[in-house]
């Protein structure tokens, strides 16, 4: 299968032990997952150009070799066991609507739906999104929110987790440190009223394909 600007497959055929080594190498694993259900059924190349050029702007941006990015459509793809094999799982709330079919792709992942009951083995789940202006009512169940424009903060979202996971920090001093993040809102850290400004690409000459 093909998506642009990257090529995916469809479904990971590796075992929980497997990815364990990778997280062990260093390799920061990333699932990219597509909300919009109405692509099932059309050809299999179909992808969301937003979530494919975001998988390019990791790959670009990060070291060659230290990053996997998967990108998965609603449900029909979801028969791997996101809660085992991946370190960050990534949503787009483009509309609200779409906010059942995140539970429904945590459920068939593997991953509680709640922040609060996750553990150290779970990913961390962040959502981005025109949607996320209004993060209240996905608080309980997205560990952190992209407030603004994705392309510039996700490799930084990235290098963040990517550089804790090696240093062996556990799954909070993740958390804590992609809070740290200009534009990124994690409700379980900021609960006191802090303001969070939203992140702005002033030129987009720079992310074009």
């Amino acid at each position: 299968m093909q998506t642009y600007p990257i090529k995916f497959q469809k479904r990971l055929k590796i075992g929980r032990k497997e990815a364990k080594d990778v997280r062990r190498k260093g390799i920061l694993k990333i699932a990219l997952l597509d909300l919009n259900h109405t692509t099932t059924g059309l050809h299999t190349c179909t992808m969301p150009l937003g979530i494919g050029l975001l998988a390019s702007y990791l790959l670009e941006k990060l070291p060659k070799g230290s990053i996997d990015v998967w990108l998965y459509k609603f449900a029909d793809d979801l028969t791997a066991d996101l809660a085992q094999k991946f370190d960050i799982v990534g949503f787009s709330l483009q509309y609200e609507l779409s906010y059942t079919n995140v539970l429904n792709m945590l459920e068939l992942g593997g991953i509680p739906l709640r922040s609060k009951e996750r553990g150290e083995h779970h990913p961390v789940v962040i959502a981005g999104g025109p949607c996320t202006f209004n993060p209240a009512p996905m608080a309980d169940f997205i560990d952190a929110f992209v407030i603004g424009e994705g392309e510039e903060v996700i490799s930084e979202i990235a290098a963040a987790a990517m550089e804790a996971t090696v240093e062996g920090r556990s799954r909070r001093d993740v958390i804590a440190a992609l809070a740290a993040i200009d534009g990124v809102y994690v409700p379980a850290l900021h609960a006191g009223g802090e303001r969070i400004t939203k992140r702005l690409v002033h030129s987009l000459d720079e992310w074009l394909p």
